[in-house]
């Protein structure tokens, strides 16, 4: 099957530079790598010579430390979307039946499609208050499901299942013998979180450096699993790259090391910005959804062509949010919470004044 193009990451990637009030995005702004580099020649040449297996177990001594998992169901990737990637080809493979949720991240869905598998959809929309109903997740499983897919919290909501509806999910995965993935890039935006893989050995997490943390560029992702599950995820991670990139990798654990420092203040920022949306979203009499966590949120249009007045407010004013039907969710857009304050607040002002 041809693969599908990633519209919202085109369409990000295109105008992110250009765009005056970049509120659009899902995560914090680039952090500092200076911190965290080698401090002289030397230190960069021993990093360099670092075995791979050395900066592989580097990375997974300091997620298992960060989330209180042991380091052996740790499975280094690059990134949260190939850690996506390698627990669909790992967990499921070519013609197995997936459930994934709609509206999904793009990185959830595409690649269930890609290999050939049979995918049912699990409504989490503004009908349904974009919860996931674990009913629903229960009632749609089949003997011949691998894995469900979702993103928790949600991307675009920010909407948040319980730990007791996602064990109850678990709990019917297990039945079947399938997997819960949860990607959870967005999850430490509240604060360090516990992963939902603490919660039943049939749940799956993935995450990163990117979201909440701002180290995209260093391109380190992570599987946390079930040591049942780790070794189908090691096979899927070697077809797609061998061994990541080792200065990543060793720049990565030290990044790790500080991570509840590195965090401390998005909590407060997403609170200050959760407030700027609503009173915009008041202000102009637009439904939107708070989001129970996460670094986005959504707001609905007045009108179902939401591209369109996506590009009217880059030309018009400078302002870039991401069209919701590039997230399955038209008529709607996203809004990012983790940039700075001062942005979002003259970004929508100017918003305002496209609407």
């Amino acid at each position: 099957m041809a693969l599908a193009a990633f519209e919202l990451e085109r369409w990000l990637r295109r105008h992110q530079g250009d765009a005056k009030f970049p509120i659009g995005g899902s995560g914090v702004p680039q952090a500092s790598l200076a911190p965290f580099l080698p401090g002289s020649a030397e230190d960069w040449e021993r990093a360099w010579r670092t075995r791979a297996d050395d900066a592989t177990r580097g990375v997974q001594d300091a997620v298992a430390r960060a989330h209180g998992v042991a380091a052996a169901e740790v499975v280094p990737t690059q990134g949260a979307t190939e850690a996506d990637v390698v627990a669909i080809l790992g967990l499921a493979g070519s013609g197995a039946h997936v459930l994934v949720e709609e509206p999904a991240y793009f990185a959830l869905l595409e690649p269930a499609r890609a290999i050939g598998g049979r995918v049912t959809r699990i409504p989490r929309g503004p009908a349904q208050g974009f919860r996931l109903d674990p009913g629903a997740v229960a009632r749609a499983l089949t003997r011949d499901t691998k894995l469900v897919l979702t993103a928790q919290p949600h991307n675009p909501s920010g909407a948040r299942s319980p730990d007791r509806d996602l064990v109850e999910m678990a709990e019917a995965c297990a039945e079947v013998g399938a997997w819960l993935l949860t990607d959870e890039v967005f999850a430490d935006a509240t604060g360090p979180a516990k992963p939902a893989r603490l919660l039943h050995d049939r749940i799956v997490t993935t995450s990163s450096l990117t979201k909440c943390l701002g180290f995209g560029p260093v391109h380190i992702g992570w599987v946390l699993a079930d040591r049942d599950a780790t070794e189908a995820l090691d096979r899927a991670k070697s077809h797609l790259t061998a061994t990541n990139p080792v200065l990543e990798l060793v720049l990565a654990a030290r990044i790790l090391a500080e991570r509840e420092r590195l965090l401390a203040e998005l909590p407060a920022r997403r609170l200050a910005n959760l407030r700027l949306v609503e009173q915009f979203a008041v202000r102009h009499g637009l439904r939107w959804h708070r989001p129970e966590a996460g670094t986005t949120c959504v707001v609905a249009l007045r009108t179902p062509d939401d591209v369109s007045f996506a590009n009217a407010a880059l030309q018009r004013e400078g302002v870039l949010v991401a069209p919701g039907s590039f997230i399955e969710l038209p008529g709607w857009v996203r809004i990012g919470l983790a940039g700075p304050t001062a942005t979002l607040q003259a970004g929508l002002e100017a918003l305002g004044r496209v609407l």
